[in-house]
């Protein structure tokens, strides 16, 4: 169902949203200034069928796993303020010392002495029809400069959509400016009461600090808060001094290699003194089996600071998680938190593959956006055995004035990426408030395509040509099949063959994908290709958010597109991923195992059904719209499970050349074939568990998601070979069994070097001319496929764009739909000079005075010597 269908809210309930942040988006707390996002939801199932949403850490907490209760004393919120006399010091606010503020609209504010957690009455936000609701501690409290300190609540959600609760503190110099922020993980969905806790250090200026429990809409559009929903309770709400507790390594991303020691190093300090005590450490692997344990002890009273050096008996490939736990002076509370780290293969000994279809969608520009960060994120990326990542731009950004280009952080983030030997792929998706259609007023001003398409020509062929020593491949418009793209398929056929003819005159060897189909194609999509794009890209380009297999019924229906009109081009499939989220007992632990058995089974069945390259999504870990927690690295940079499986399955398939399926004797088994230069490595699982024979005359090699190979010996010329849910590659198999293998679904491959551009410089667009301004973005979008004529005659222009460096003279022919009259000739010529556009119009008129269903108006153009792809729109009677 198209987004024509309905409006924006219903449209995002059914469960498609935005694949990635934008740049004209409020940024999410304490992402680096990285854009906040539109909607990711996708239905998994059936339209309004949803995983289960999960919290946010907007900072970089140790905050991933459940901590204790709080103490007595921390439940204590009757008094108005609360200074502990111990070894530190607890803020503490009463409820009548909280003071309600409302930002941009409205919202139900109110203490509730029923729905409570560990004191007398809870406070209440709901109702919201604002950008954000929150209690502010009236009092601020002192507190002292660069200090370690826990920011504490409990929170209770029910139904929040499109919101997210969290507690923040505020905090505040001398003069009570607020200089910087830092909040809690957010809460969102329906969850019951849970802690949420992070470990905080103070800036050099701050001088007191505020406490804010808060409720905001993440439906970042001004003019629409009113898509927010659900009530959140806040309880406990405490910020305290602790000891500060750092555990690093020197290894970036806290990734180390095979056969390399794993240290870290262990840092504690509490300027006030405090007993003897000991940090306990457990190690867990992925499957959470204990790798090790222990302690490291500590007397305060004889070294305020303390240091250790930790070095983790652990030696395979894989991930591993570090839970610490650090007593605190009263003896009923604990600081607790995790370490994320992983081992894989050394960089400097493995091999990389320039052509490897194992890639990554990874928007460097847009979430590293400090130098450190971006050259951290380049190391992390490249251990993973990645080759290519596809990044974010945005042309407003670049061109804020026509002519003048300021390619700033993109250029710093390019570099950074080639530097450790990455190539490039840049998509974007917005117009320069200086080129759009859009009306003054519109919202998503952005979203709308170029008044003038030929600023598109100009602007890639800068583009491509600046880049031309790092950036490959270049995407026109994001999902342009949603709303992304305000317009029709005609207007962003035009985009798109200006920006193909652009890229190509800037870099010839560079190679443009066609904007990616969110969906699965549909009239939209279709009416684009009647345009003649297939000659305007050198690689088909689609998404798919969903169950794992049915990636392969999208992938076939988007052949189906291909073949019907003819276009047989390499299909990439750059984005297809799946969110962690939250269990009812507030950890992640299991969601992010699933993620990276979803990430090997994903790139298995793409690869193997025709998909040339294949991008999951995402690197970074964001938020979007309080609805699904992405990113295979964490805020720190940190690893994930998927990002162990993604760094084990590049080493293990190497160049990942599909042969084959083999035929395992069960439906529910999967055996995908792989070939790594002489050698044959096949990726398996089943549904449900089953044992598989496999014909060998000597010992497999079994190799897990993680990395860690074992020894399967052979009887008899057969090895045994238990399969699960969990896909394990198979290697050692014999170069016979290729010969079994049968390609279920074979397409096209992209040559390593791509043929020059085909594509005529000299073509043509149509438009239909209106005498006022376009409507807003929601009447664009509901009137996406046609264009709805409200009067009895209908101008249509048709430009000659010529790029070539030759004047053209060509004859336009214009052809009338059922219902519609051609008002004088049909055809004329039109000439324009080298590098510049010409137009010419036709007038349609009505012949039935009633509206009537949607007609073809094709243009087509013919001149000696060219080969001129047609322009075609669709046209409705309002």
């Amino acid at each position: 169902m198209g987004f024509c269908a309905r409006s924006r809210a219903a449209f995002l309930a059914a469960g498609r949203g935005s694949p990635y942040p934008h740049p004209y988006s409020t940024p999410l707390t304490g992402a680096a200034s990285a854009p906040a996002a539109r909607s990711r939801r996708r239905s998994y199932a059936s339209a309004g069928e949803w995983r289960q949403p999960v919290p946010y850490s907007g900072i970089e907490t140790t905050n991933r796993r459940k901590p204790a209760r709080h103490s007595a004393a921390l439940a204590n919120l009757e008094a108005a303020m609360y200074i502990a006399l111990l070894t530190l010091t607890s803020v503490m606010v009463s409820q009548t010392e909280w003071t309600p503020r409302v930002s941009g609209g409205a919202a139900e504010l109110a203490a509730d002495p029923v729905i409570r957690h560990v004191s007398s009455s809870s406070l209440r936000i709901s109702a919201l029809h604002a950008r954000e609701a929150a209690w502010a501690s009236a009092l601020p409290a002192a507190v002292e400069s660069q200090r370690a300190y826990r920011l504490s609540a409990w929170i209770r959600t029910d139904g929040l959509r499109e919101a997210e609760a969290q507690v923040l503190v505020e905090w505040l110099d001398a003069s009570g400016n607020v200089v910087s922020s830092a909040a809690t993980e957010s809460a969102i969905g329906t969850y019951d009461w849970l802690p949420y806790r992070a470990l905080l250090t103070s800036p050099p200026n701050a001088r007191s600090a505020r406490l804010v429990c808060r409720l905001r809409s993440t439906f970042h559009d001004p003019s629409s808060p009113s898509y927010a929903s659900g009530t959140a309770w806040f309880d406990g709400v405490a910020l305290e001094r602790v000891p500060a507790v750092s555990i690093a390594s020197q290894q970036p991303g806290n990734l180390f290699f095979v056969g390399k020691p794993v240290e870290l190093q262990v840092a504690l300090s509490q300027p006030t003194a405090l007993a003897p005590t000991a940090l306990s450490y457990q190690v867990r692997d992925f499957g959470g089996r204990v790798v090790c344990d222990g302690k490291v002890p500590w007397d305060p009273t004889t070294a305020p600071s303390s240091s250790a050096r930790l070095t983790l008996p652990v030696v395979h490939r894989g991930y591993y998680e570090l839970r610490w736990s650090l007593p605190l002076q009263n003896g009923r509370d604990a600081l607790k938190g995790s370490v994320s780290l992983a081992v894989v293969a050394d960089p400097r000994h493995r091999r990389y593959y320039p052509d490897s279809p194992l890639a990554l969608d990874a928007g460097f520009s847009w979430f590293y956006t400090t130098p450190e960060r971006l050259q951290t994120a380049a190391k992390v990326a490249r251990a993973a055995g990645l080759s290519c990542l596809r990044d974010r731009l945005s042309w407003g950004a670049t061109e804020p004035e026509r002519g003048r280009f300021d390619w700033g952080w993109y250029r710093k983030a390019a570099d950074a990426q080639r530097g450790v030997g990455i190539t490039v792929y840049q998509v974007f998706h917005d117009s320069p408030l200086w080129a759009t259609s859009a009306p003054p007023n519109a919202r998503d001003r952005h979203s709308y395509p170029p008044t003038n398409p030929d600023d598109a020509y100009r602007y890639f062929r800068k583009a491509a040509a600046e880049f031309k020593d790092s950036t490959k491949f270049w995407e026109i418009w994001n999902e342009p099949d949603i709303f992304f793209f305000a317009g029709r398929p005609e207007e962003y056929a035009a985009v798109l063959k200006a920006a193909y003819l652009g890229c190509k005159e800037g870099n010839p060897n560079c190679e443009v994908l066609l904007g990616s189909l969110a969906m699965q194609a549909g009239p939209w999509m279709e009416r684009v290709f009647e345009n003649g794009a297939c000659d305007y890209f050198d690689l088909f380009n689609m998404h798919y958010y969903g169950p794992v297999d049915g990636v392969l019924e999208r992938i076939a229906a988007n052949k189906a597109l291909l073949e019907q009109f003819h276009c047989h081009k390499p299909i990439w499939l750059t984005e297809m991923g799946v969110p962690a989220r939250r269990a009812p007992d507030g950890t992640f632990t299991q969601s992010e195992r699933d993620q990276a058995v979803y990430l090997v089974k994903a790139y298995a069945n793409a690869l193997s059904h025709g998909v040339d390259r294949f991008f999951f999504f995402y690197m970074a870990e964001f938020l979007e719209y309080a609805s699904s927690l992405w990113g295979i690295v964490r805020s720190d940079l940190t690893p994930k499970p998927a990002y162990a499986a993604l760094a084990a399955m590049t080493e293990t398939l190497g160049e990942a050349r599909f042969v084959g399926q083999l035929d395992l004797g069960d439906p529910d088994a999967r055996g995908y074939l792989f070939r790594n230069g002489g050698r044959y490595v096949m990726v398996a699982w089943s549904n449900a568990p089953k044992g598989v024979s496999l014909p060998a005359s000597r010992a497999l090699t079994l190799t897990d998601v993680m990395g860690v190979a074992s020894q399967q010996p052979s009887r008899r010329g057969q090895v045994a070979v238990d399969l699960s849910p969990v896909p394990v590659y198979v290697s050692g198999l014999p170069a016979a069994i290729a010969k079994q293998a049968h390609d279920p679904a074979p397409w096209p491959k992209r040559r390593p070097r791509p043929a020059p551009a085909t594509a005529d410089p000299v073509w043509i667009s149509l438009a239909f001319v209106q005498d006022r301004p376009k409507p807003d973005v929601d009447q664009v979008l509901a009137e996406r496929n046609a264009f709805v004529a409200r009067g009895e005659s209908q101008l249509v222009a048709v430009d000659l764009h010529n790029y070539s460096r030759q004047p053209a003279t060509v004859q336009v022919t214009l052809s009338a739909p059922a219902g519609w009259r051609l008002v004088g000739d049909s055809a004329t010529k039109v000439s324009a000079a080298a590098g510049q556009t010409a137009r010419t119009t036709f007038t349609l008129r009505r012949d039935s005075p009633q509206p009537g269903g949607e007609g073809r108006v094709a243009a087509t153009a013919t001149a000696p010597g060219h080969r001129i792809s047609p322009a075609v729109g669709y046209i409705k009677a309002g």
